[in-house]
């Protein structure tokens, strides 16, 4: 009876940690914020550089629609591989001049708990793709697009942050 009781503890303790690590952190974003302007931008502040893998985010806004391009290419002579701790690859949230969110990629989605490896070879690049179509943009003059990849680790090496990450403001 004790020995069942200490497994389902046990399994219990087990799933709490799947749990904690499968989820966000929740944190801010931060850095600098370029402005684009009309199909414009400075490829030198929408690009995040690290350990060889360059980090880029593109935005645009045609009609009531908002395309947000992420690539991440290995520029490096090496194999890279990425880690991601679920389903879930990539975050996108678009505010409003104000800092207001207007939309959050992940909210009200489920991801795969599932660990997933992508492997880059010198020169590959790994793209992610998100739009949001809402009559709200037509109102909006600055929309601010923050998005980020979300590694868990790099060739096997756990990050304790995620270096992927930018904002960008897009004027209309």
């Amino acid at each position: 009876m004790k020995r069942s009781r200490l497994l389902s503890l046990i399994s219990v303790f087990i799933t709490m940690i799947f749990i904690s690590v499968a989820c966000g952190t929740g944190e801010s974003p931060s850095g600098s914020d370029p402005v684009i302007e009309d199909g414009e931008e400075d490829k030198e502040e929408t690009e995040v550089d690290y350990e060889g893998l360059l980090y880029e985010l593109d935005a645009s806004v045609n009609d009531n629609v908002i395309e947000v391009n992420m690539t991440l290419e290995n520029e490096s002579d090496e194999t890279k591989t990425i880690d991601f701790s679920s389903g879930q690859q990539f975050e996108v949230i678009i505010r409003d001049g104000n800092g207001e969110e207007l939309y959050k990629y992940s909210e009200g989605m489920m991801f795969t708990q599932a660990f997933i490896t992508e492997s880059l070879e010198s020169g590959e690049t790994l793209s992610f793709q998100d739009h949001w179509q809402s009559e709200q943009l037509s109102e909006l003059k600055s929309i601010e697009v923050y998005a980020k990849i979300l590694t868990y680790a790099i060739n096997g090496e756990d990050l304790n942050d995620i270096p992927f990450e930018k904002t960008i403001k897009v004027q209309k």
